[in-house]
């Protein structure tokens, strides 16, 4: 199975080593980001949120005014039967953040990286296209669907990184 990450004209996302937590750190390394130890145990952490049932404040609001305006526009692109309410849009969304299947990787926000130097993930499910932000307090933000994720905007999480993030 092809990974939809992996974009093939683009040099940035070649595979270059056998060991995904390599390749992980060579694609990041790749767009000058190097991580510090803490940074590294943030991306391990971060894996392992639950959702803190509150949603995020954003740069321009308040939690309340950024869950009205993912609300309105997201919401859409989970039709059909998408949320018809601003809570049913919430509650979808905590139940999308704290579920567990083999669909659903973590990506590395690299954009989010170098404009703040704060290590964001996005969870991303490959078959159903839901998208979120897990924030590392546990507040959620940007719950939507979408068909791809820009290939050098955001870099897989190996599973395995916890086991082996001493390699990085």
């Amino acid at each position: 199975v092809k990974d939809p990450m992996i974009n093939s004209g683009n040099t940035n996302n070649i595979v270059l080593a056998k060991n995904p937590v390599t390749n992980f750190k060579t694609q990041l390394q790749l767009q000058g980001i190097n991580l510090s130890n803490d940074e590294t145990n943030k991306v391990v952490s971060l894996q392992h949120v639950k959702s803190s049932s509150q949603w995020a404040a954003s740069d321009s609001g308040d939690a309340n005014s950024n869950l009205e305006n993912n609300f309105y526009s997201f919401s859409n692109s989970l039709n059909p039967n998408g949320p018809q309410t601003s809570n049913d849009y919430f509650n979808r969304a905590a139940n999308y953040a704290d579920s567990v299947n083999s669909y659903s990787k973590y990506y590395f926000d690299t954009e989010y990286y170098k404009k703040k130097q704060i290590v964001l993930l996005v969870k991303w499910d490959t078959q159903t296209r839901e998208f979120i932000i897990i924030h590392f307090d546990g507040n959620i933000s940007n719950y939507q669907k979408t068909n791809n994720l820009n290939s050098t905007r955001y870099v897989v999480v190996p599973d395995n990184i916890y086991t082996n993030f001493s390699t990085l």
